[in-house]
């Protein structure tokens, strides 16, 4: 029985090294360590030895089936970190390299057009509110076609700027951004002052202005630039 213990340990050992890859030692555990393994076929053969004998090959057994674990094991933490090196190695980035140059946009002009203007109203004490992009009548559960991109009110500063100067500043602005000629298209109002503004963008190169001058009338002014 010691002989047949000792010719397994060297059969085992044999294709442990003859092995190529994780599966194959996988295989071999299955095949030596499995149920139906010479190694559970040696524990059959017990039932035949004497007390003293069962004893001493139980313990040969024992050792038997440690080592071959051990070894096998071993391989299998082999293999693994083989492939996972070979992972690492494969995914690894060159630091070196130059990295990839992402595209500066510019800001949009009649966005632009709204910070300079806004900026203008703050200065002399306005507050300006955002709101929503997409304005909902409750009752009649229908939505607004334009966009409301800022709301400015006064809050009884004085210092009013008048309607007209408003949109010929807010003209003069566009003009000096866009390097295009630009129009203002409204009604004539004389002598209003501005209480409330909302700027609402009707496309990529106009917007609209909708003023509440201090005699409580809204008035809607249209700024666009004009392409050569």
């Amino acid at each position: 029985m010691k002989e047949k213990v000792e010719n397994l340990k060297l059969e085992v050992t044999k294709k442990l090294e003859s092995t190529t890859c994780l599966k194959e030692v996988n295989d071999i555990k299955v095949e030596y360590l499995g149920k139906k393994g010479p190694v559970q076929e040696l524990t059959s053969h017990m039932k035949e030895l004497s007390s003293e004998e069962k004893r001493e090959f139980g313990m040969l057994l024992n050792e038997l089936k440690q080592e071959l674990t051990s070894t096998i094991d071993a391989k299998i933490k082999y293999y693994e970190e083989e492939a996972l090196n070979q992972k690492l190695a494969s995914e690894k980035i060159d630091v070196t390299l130059p990295s990839t140059t992402i595209p500066v946009g510019a800001p949009n002009i009649l966005e632009k057009l709204i910070e300079e203007v806004e900026e203008v109203f703050m200065s002399m004490g306005y507050d300006v509110v955002d709101g929503p992009e997409i304005e909902e009548d409750k009752k009649s559960k229908k939505k607004h076609t334009y966009l409301i991109i800022s709301y400015i009110s006064s809050d009884g500063n004085e210092d009013v700027i008048k309607l007209e100067t408003l949109i010929k500043d807010a003209s003069n602005i566009l003009a000096k951004l866009t390097n295009y000629a630009s129009i203002a298209i409204g009604p004539h109002t004389a002598n209003c002052k501005v209480e409330e503004i909302k700027l609402v963008k009707l496309g990529h190169d106009r917007l609209m202005i909708v003023i509440l001058a201090d005699n409580g009338i809204w008035v809607p002014y249209v700024l666009g630039i004009l392409h050569t």
